[in-house]
C-alpha cells in the first residue's frame, strides 16, 4: 500500500502539526521493513539547513504541479494534515481515497481560527450563518479587502471538497462539533512514549461500556 502524507508545514518549521507529522512518519517507517507499506511525506516547507537524509522516510519538498500530480497518481491513499486546497482538489479529481485531518476550522471559517480579527473574540459562526459581509470585514483587518475576499471564496470549494472526502478526521470533539462534516471520526493526536518510541497517530479514544476512557494504538510490535 502506497500512502502520500501531505503537510503544508513540516520541519524545520516548528509547531504542533510539524511535530505530529514527524511522529506519525517515524512510527509508520517501522512498517516499511515489512514490505506492505510505502509512504512519502510531501510538504510546501523548504528544507533550508535541515538535513532530510537523517530521516527514516522520504520527503518531497515544494513539488511543482507536474510532480504533485505524479506523486498523487502513484498513491493508493492520500492523507492531508489539513484541507490544503490544491492537493485536496487534485486528489478528488483523480478519485483517490482521501483522509483529511482537521486541526483547525478552515471548512467553516475563512481564517481557520473562528476568531474575529477585529475584536479577537470567538466568532459566533458568521460563515455558517451566511453573514459573509462579516467574514469580509473580519479578515480585511489582517489581509486587506482583496485578501479577505480570496479567503472567503476559497472557503466554499474547500468545504465542498471536505464534504466529499472519504474520511474527515477532527483532532478533538470540539473541532468535530464546529465543522459538522460527514464521515467524521475523531482521532486524537499521538504523543511520544517515555521510551522515545513514537506512538502512531492511529490512536482512538472512546468511552467503554463502563463509561471509562480507554484507548488503543497500533505499535511497531503489533
Amino acid at each position: 500500500m502506497r500512502v502520500l502524507i501531505y503537510t503544508h508545514f513540516f520541519a524545520p518549521s516548528v509547531g504542533g502539526v510539524e511535530k505530529h507529522v514527524l511522529l506519525l512518519a517515524e512510527g509508520l517507517s517501522t512498517f516499511r521493513t515489512r514490505n506492505f507499506l510505502e509512504f512519502t511525506v510531501v510538504t510546501a516547507t523548504p528544507a533550508k539547513d535541515f538535513d532530510d537524509a537523517k530521516l527514516a522516510f522520504p520527503v518531497v519538498r515544494q513539488p511543482n504541479l507536474r510532480t504533485s500530480i505524479k506523486l498523487l497518481r502513484g498513491a493508493d491513499i492520500v492523507q492531508l494534515t489539513g484541507p490544503s486546497f490544491l492537493p485536496l482538489f487534485l486528489a478528488w479529481w483523480m478519485k483517490k481515497p482521501v483522509i483529511v485531518e482537521q486541526h483547525l476550522y478552515l471548512p467553516v471559517c475563512p481564517n481557520g481560527l473562528l476568531v474575529d480579527e477585529r475584536t479577537k473574540n470567538v466568532c459566533p459562526g458568521h460563515f455558517f450563518a451566511r453573514n459573509y459581509r462579516e467574514c469580509l470585514r473580519c479578515n480585511a483587518v489582517t489581509d486587506g479587502q482583496l485578501g479577505s475576499l480570496r479567503k472567503l471564496l476559497l472557503t466554499f470549494p474547500r468545504r465542498w471538497l471536505c464534504q466529499h472526502a472519504d474520511v474527515n478526521m477532527p483532532v478533538t470533539r470540539h473541532v468535530d462539533d464546529r465543522l459538522k462534516l460527514p464521515r467524521s471520526r475523531v482521532i486524537y493526536l499521538g504523543v511520544a512514549e517515555e521510551s522515545g518510541t513514537p506512538s502512531l497517530q492511529l490512536h482512538t479514544i472512546r468511552p467503554s461500556a463502563e463509561n471509562a476512557l480507554c484507548f488503543a494504538h497500533l505499535s511497531g510490535d503489533s
